[in-house]
């Protein structure tokens, strides 16, 4: 890594302190671009997909897109545009750690426990994974994070931290996310083997696999069957994304059946890229 590389990542790995933090929004993401990205961030003519996503971080603010953001509300949101069977069933929300302590021997022995306001903050709770000191442990971190003040992520600004209990729909299953492009998806990335080693593919809406990774996630060793509800999935992404520049559908097939799972307008804060390199600049043309 080149002298200039290390001096950018500098404020990324403090970017904790306060003075960081007091960053007008894009001086903080132009260092945190480069200090992760490894170049420039170009905030007159940007082209990559990664590059755009800093721009719609800032241009995605008010209620439509806090509401998207919030799991809970979220599923209100999509059922009014598709269906009540599309939605996972949701057996108790919980305003913070101790109320939902306080129910735990009433909730049935296996569900999935989710933070509201974040991503990647769910735990399935069974006999054989019981509630424990060390998912305590994570929740409370879980709890603590705001992407604003974190990734100037302005959906997640007035987000409230909550818990919601989900119903159990089954283990590892396959997570389906729709890139979409003004209402448009184009691209599909599969996730599997998520509970251990995560593997994603990428497809083209007519379920051609594309050679195309995320730096960090290889594919998995067999190239993921397409799922029987694919045309469904595809016209519910449509519905859900019709009013954004980009969105990124997330959706699960279950025993046939399609259900909404969550909606993304950042991935990955927008600082992982893609192999080959291609990619980030064809995606960045679709915005």
């Amino acid at each position: 890594m080149s002298l200039i590389n290390k001096l950018w990542k500098i404020p990324f790995v403090v970017q904790s302190k306060i003075p960081f933090k007091l960053l007008p929004d894009r001086l903080y993401l132009s260092c945190t671009f480069r200090g992760l990205m490894n170049k420039k961030l170009n905030w007159n003519s940007p082209e990559t997909f990664n590059e755009k996503l800093q721009l719609l971080k800032l241009k995605y603010s008010g209620p439509i897109y806090s509401e998207w953001v919030d799991k809970h509300l979220a599923k209100s949101k999509a059922a009014s545009l598709l269906s009540k069977e599309c939605i996972i069933p949701t057996i108790a929300t919980f305003s913070d750690l101790e109320e939902f302590e306080k129910s735990l021997t009433n909730l049935p022995r296996r569900f999935v426990l989710k933070t509201t306001h974040n991503s990647g903050g769910v735990w399935i709770i069974s006999e054989k994974n019981p509630y424990s000191s060390k998912i305590k442990k994570e929740i409370q971190k879980n709890l603590k994070e705001n992407y604003y003040n974190q990734w100037r992520e302005a959906p997640y600004k007035d987000v409230r931290p909550a818990l919601i209990v989900e119903k159990y729909m089954g283990n590892d299953l396959k997570d389906y996310k729709l890139f979409c492009f003004h209402g448009k998806p184009e691209i599909i990335l599969v996730c599997s083997e998520r509970s251990s080693n995560l593997k994603e593919d990428f497809f083209d809406c007519s379920w051609n696999h594309l050679d195309m990774e995320r730096v960090k996630h290889p594919n998995a060793d067999s190239i993921p069957e397409k799922p029987k509800q694919l045309s469904e999935m595809i016209s519910m992404a449509q519905k859900l994304s019709e009013p954004f520049e980009f969105v990124r559908v997330d959706l699960f097939e279950i025993d046939g059946s399609v259900y909404f799972g969550e909606m993304t307008f950042i991935p990955a804060c927008g600082f992982e890229g893609f192999k080959p390199d291609k990619w980030d600049k064809k995606l960045g043309e679709w915005i």
